[in-house]
């Protein structure tokens, strides 16, 4: 809870001299339901309501919110009201736990200092409305836009038939941040533009041959790369920024030949086959 006082609080009558006596009612602002004001920062501890002032016309009177104010003399006769008046933490978002704001309009926020554990995540418009103003404070981290990423290697051979588009399978999870990757194939859970990479590895690659390995997208070629193998050696690699919708979205990675007879995508290695990615817009 945000509290606010300023020193210790005075009040006057209408000539000047110290309200000795005087009383101070709190409401929440524009209304007349009684709002509640303490005795100190922890809050604690309410006041009574109205507040009587001492000789000297002063309270300790710590305010948490937004409230209307009516002073009067200790005959209840009023000398002024006040409303709205708003401590420091009006429009901030004070929470634990998980906070969801939906359609909300962040106007240049400032946040100083944060003490931030675990991994908070934060939707695309509230990081690009926050930009430069976040701060890390205390904590290693910033709030950090949730970020797919994933590497699989192949981790055995595979026998590809000629003349056919094949997809390859994959045997090897090297990491996958967000539980993306499943079933040979990247389903991006954050709508973005993901970098997506993969080599192919092949063997007894003849001379002359065609090798191709290539993106899919939702089961249709999208990007390609293309090598014409010398003798014994293909590695093509294909590289390519995609868009994906963060829900229905997914990739695959498939292979074709025209060698004439079935070759072999070599898995043996981690740097011999893979598939990675990750979100970068």
């Amino acid at each position: 809870m945000a509290i606010l006082q300023i020193l210790k609080h005075q009040f006057f009558d209408s000539s000047g001299n110290p309200l000795s006596g005087g009383k101070v009612y709190t409401y929440d602002a524009g209304t007349s339901t009684p709002r509640n004001t303490y005795t100190d920062q922890g809050a604690g501890t309410p006041n009574a309501n109205p507040v009587i002032l001492d000789s000297r016309g002063e309270a300790s009177i710590w305010f948490s919110g937004s409230y209307k104010v009516v002073l009067k003399t200790s005959a209840d006769v009023t000398i002024y009201t006040v409303d709205n008046i708003q401590d420091p933490s009006t429009g901030f978002v004070t929470t634990t736990g998980v906070e969801t704001l939906t359609n909300k309009t962040l106007t240049s926020p400032a946040i100083s200092s944060p003490t931030i554990t675990g991994s908070p995540v934060m939707a695309d418009a509230v990081i690009t409305a926050m930009g430069a103003a976040l701060k890390a404070g205390s904590a290693s981290q910033a709030f950090a836009r949730k970020a797919p990423a994933f590497s699989v290697w192949k981790g055995s051979n595979q026998t590809i038939t000629t003349a056919s588009y094949t997809k390859v399978t994959w045997g090897t999870e090297e990491f996958d941040t967000d539980a993306c990757f499943a079933s040979d194939r990247f389903t991006p859970s954050v709508e973005g533009k993901y970098a997506l990479c993969s080599e192919v590895y092949w063997d007894n690659a003849t001379a002359g041959i065609t090798f191709r390995v290539a993106i899919y997208k939702n089961g249709t070629i999208l990007k390609e790369g293309i090598q014409t193998s010398e003798a014994g050696i293909a590695k093509p690699v294909v590289m390519s920024i995609v868009a994906a919708n963060g829900t229905t979205d997914y990739f695959e990675i498939f292979v074709f030949h025209n060698a004439g007879i079935s070759k072999d995508v070599n898995g043996s290695a981690i740097q011999s086959t893979y598939f990675s990615g990750a979100l970068v817009s």
